[in-house]
């Protein structure tokens, strides 16, 4: 991880036969609790890239441990061929009825190629006068998809809208391999 004035690099290297990316988060330094906030980043395009710019934990997990208290991802993205004009925004948590794990995800699906430029991507996390909770996410300042309470189960002992009530830390980190995003061809990727 490399500062330079206001713009921060999340380097990839390989030691040995592993892939090791940046990671950078503010737990125990800053949290929020409903707002908006926002990146503006360009991400790397090549074959096992899976970069999640801005995504965010709870501070205090108080519902227990992942996903029962909650996962809020403002950007992932997967630099293969097939994904580089999509930007995804995921909500993770436990499905009570099953017992299963559970997300809802909206895309944010471009003709052009997400790497070639820096764009702004923003959540919008709101609790409304009824106490509806909501995330509103948007690509350039246009909004690309809105992930409702009504889409997710709600903590059996929380407030409406738990697990996502509590205040949460950001994290941004570039990641190197997977499943979804697949292995690396070389370090120049």
């Amino acid at each position: 991880v490399t500062q330079s004035g206001s713009t921060i690099k999340l380097a990839v290297q390989k030691v040995g036969s592993d892939w090791h990316g940046g990671l950078i988060n503010t737990l125990d330094k800053f949290s929020i609790r409903y707002g908006y906030f926002e990146i503006r980043c360009k991400v790397p395009r090549g074959a096992g890239m899976f970069v999640a710019p801005l995504w965010m934990m709870p501070q205090n997990p108080v519902y227990g441990g992942w996903p029962l208290s909650g996962e809020i991802d403002i950007l992932e993205y997967i630099g293969t061929d097939q994904e580089f004009t999509n930007g995804y925004s995921t909500l993770h948590w436990r499905d009570f009825g099953t017992g299963l794990d559970d997300a809802k995800s909206v895309a944010a699906d471009t003709p052009n190629d997400l790497s070639l430029a820096f764009h702004t991507w923003g959540c919008l996390w709101e609790k409304n006068t009824a106490g509806v909770v909501s995330f509103t996410l948007s690509l350039d300042g246009t909004p690309y998809g809105t992930i409702t309470q009504s889409e997710w189960d709600k903590v059996p002992s929380g407030a409406l809208g738990s697990p996502f009530d509590q205040p949460f830390f950001f994290l941004i980190n570039n990641t190197v391999g997977g499943d979804w995003a697949g292995q690396p061809v070389d370090a120049d990727n």
